[in-house]
């Protein structure tokens, strides 16, 4: 992203860009029901995000609509989804858009990174006389068009470079689609959901720890301690990034396993790609859960007998991996 002449903005209160800041309350994991409503608790990983609760049957206060939250060591997270957070955790809401708030959040971001920890933390108390720079209108107020414009520019460099890219990668492998099958893949999968494990409950060893991330595959830690194990599974995150995870491995609660008998490293690779098509379904606000995408569609080659064409799509995996092998010792 190229730089932001930043010397003609003006200084603004932080207190003074909202209309409501307060402060979560804390609820102890006994007093904790499951259910689809996030907990939002202090934590970088998965958006600070440490569990799902039924928020009707629990005190503390939901909250909906576009807000800004900030943890005790600072970390700052835009969010549109309805969501409860703990004593941990301050809300700030106004009536600007996502964009400008997005905008807010970076700026507050850049502001108090690295000034907050566990022995400092950020509390209400660190608001005071706390100021960040943005830009300014002609009169002095803060210029939330630009704050707007700024962001959308911003994410649609993003989103170009991801449909160049997946542009690419289908004109490097055509395919005639036209006589395949649909399959409702809670039909075609058993699904089950991850296991929460905290950090700090994770003892480090060799099995593969599998979270919602878009990074290494999902893979965020490896452990010695699994809550439990699963082999040979598509990984689907509650953000729509879909991986094939070979052998012993074991995964969070912001993940659903699907699992079918003919798996195998390659077809699985193939039914990930095709699982992936489905991702602008889903977004941080519209979870990819598993009650969701049970339901969902996808196309596949189909064999004689109307099922799954597994073995034409481990083939099919093995002949582009053979090109990219002899691409690649072109240059060898």
């Amino acid at each position: 992203m190229a730089e932001i002449d930043v010397s003609g903005w003006g200084e603004f209160l932080v207190v003074s860009l909202f209309d409501s800041i307060v402060r979560g309350n804390r609820l102890k994991i006994s007093d904790r029901i499951p259910g689809e409503t996030p907990l939002v608790t202090a934590g970088f990983e998965n958006y600070g995000i440490a569990d799902y609760v039924d928020a009707s049957r629990v005190v503390n206060q939901e909250h909906s609509g576009v807000t800004v939250t900030v943890d005790m060591f600072g970390n700052v997270f835009v969010r549109t989804e309805p969501f409860i957070c703990d004593d941990n955790i301050l809300v700030f809401k106004n009536e600007q858009s996502l964009r400008a708030n997005a905008f807010i959040a970076a700026t507050l971001r850049a502001t108090i990174r690295t000034r907050f920890n566990y022995t400092d933390q950020f509390r209400m108390k660190s608001l005071n006389g706390l100021t960040v720079k943005l830009p300014v209108t002609p009169d002095g107020e803060p210029d939330w068009g630009f704050m707007e414009s700024r962001i959308e520019r911003v994410q649609y460099g993003v989103q170009k470079r991801a449909d160049d890219l997946e542009s690419q990668i289908v004109s490097s492998t055509p395919m005639d689609v036209s006589e395949w099958g649909e399959f409702v893949v809670g039909e075609l999968f058993e699904i089950r959901r991850g296991v929460r494990q905290k950090s700090q409950d994770r003892s480090p060893g060799g099995v593969p720890y599998y979270s919602a991330s878009d990074t290494n595959n999902g893979v965020v830690d490896h452990v010695s301690n699994p809550a439990f194990l699963a082999e040979n599974c598509i990984v689907y995150t509650i953000f729509g990034d879909v991986f094939y995870a070979p052998g012993e491995f074991t995964a969070g609660d912001d993940v659903s396993l699907l699992h079918h008998e003919k798996l195998n490293e390659k077809n699985g690779l193939f039914v990930a790609a095709a699982l992936r098509r489905n991702k602008s379904k889903y977004s941080f606000n519209e979870k990819a859960f598993s009650g969701k995408i049970s339901k969902d569609v996808i196309k596949l080659p189909v064999a004689d007998h109307g099922e799954p064409d597994w073995d034409y799509m481990e083939a099919y995996i093995s002949n582009v991996a053979k090109k990219v092998k002899q691409r690649a010792d072109v240059f060898n």
